[in-house]
């Protein structure tokens, strides 16, 4: 059986998203670069298939020179080949075509690829292969099980999960679930060195003319094409909050007592923490977190704790006044 993986390359989710001065793309400086997140689930279920039934496994993407370190990844989890169209994927159907010719050409009896991508969460392209090459298509699949010429597919539904048989040839969109996460292959050090000389095809696209292109990412733009703004705003500030309340319960139940200012102290000092980094960059976070205990610890050591809650506060002051942005961040000149 030969199977053909489709993957594409994201953000990692640490990394800080910026967009270019006419806000028409993503500004790539800086991203580091993963495989996309579905797509590692349904790579990891074609490996076990690969093990289990001594089927191939070929991965595809669509995408630049600078997509071959995360295609080098995925060989390194255990694909046998990989095929790159060398062409920037400007929209679903551009990419849904190349994939398609590429299945068409190698006669790949099982497509699998996560059911979207967490950069665009367009969750168009599977179907869109499906549909161009006439096969079986089961999206959102939790569960597969390939017998022969038939696969059993598990997905969710509304209110619970169904469970579909599809003839081979067909189509699989998966997610979390469809291998379980602590089976997630992480390369070793032989794998990584076998993906080196695993062959990588790199084909030109046979389209070029671009059917859909994104001009503006905008707050604006978004709420005019019915995305509730303000909604969206309102229940990541409810996350946020439920999160601080359970912090809150925790430390409530450390120290066996609660009082109303009880977190004052360590709030300031986790926002001080986060400013020293950079706000809304994690790493950053985490370091200014690092820098703060290191910077306490040596100010009770060598004069008194007295003066920690000081440190941490005279910190905050030198950071607003010569680094706004933070060691990690960055400036961004606004436009008015």
């Amino acid at each position: 059986m030969k199977i053909l993986v489709c993957i594409s390359s994201v953000p990692d989710t640490t990394s800080k998203i910026n967009f270019t001065a006419d806000k028409s793309a993503f500004d790539k400086n800086g991203i580091q670069w993963v495989i996309n997140p579905y797509d590692e689930f349904a790579l990891t279920k074609a490996v076990k298939l690969q093990e289990s039934q001594g089927a191939t496994v070929t991965i595809a993407t669509v995408g630049d020179a600078a997509t071959e370190a995360v295609m080098r990844k995925a060989l390194a989890i255990g694909a046998n080949d990989a095929i790159r169209v060398n062409a920037e994927p400007q929209d679903s159907i551009t990419v849904a075509k190349e994939l398609a010719k590429i299945v068409e050409e190698g006669g790949y009896d099982l497509v699998l690829c996560g059911k979207e991508s967490i950069d665009y969460n367009g969750a168009a392209v599977p179907a869109m292969i499906a549909q161009l090459l006439n096969r079986p298509f089961v999206n959102a699949c939790v569960g597969l099980e390939v017998n022969g010429a038939e696969a059993t597919a598990v997905r969710e539904i509304e209110g619970g999960k169904e469970t579909l048989t599809v003839k081979i040839p067909a189509v699989i969109a998966g997610q979390k679930g469809m291998v379980e996460e602590k089976d997630l292959i992480i390369p070793n050090m032989r794998g990584i060195m076998s993906a080196r000389t695993k062959p990588l095809t790199v084909k030109e696209p046979t389209e070029t003319d671009v059917k859909v292109s994104a001009v503006s990412f905008d707050a604006d733009a978004a709420r005019l094409m019915g995305i509730n703004i303000d909604r969206v705003i309102s229940m990541t500030f409810a996350l946020g909050s439920a999160l601080a309340a359970a912090g809150g319960v925790l430390v409530g139940i450390y120290y066996n007592s609660i009082d109303p200012l009880m977190g004052m102290v360590p709030g300031i000092k986790a926002f001080v923490a986060a400013v020293l980094g950079g706000i809304g960059i994690i790493p950053g976070a985490m370091l200014g977190g690092i820098i703060l205990g290191v910077v306490e610890a040596m100010v009770s050591g060598f004069f008194s704790s007295t003066f920690r809650d000081a440190a941490a506060f005279a910190i905050l002051i030198l950071i607003l006044l010569y680094k706004p942005a933070g060691i990690l961040g960055k400036n961004v000149r606004e436009k008015v």
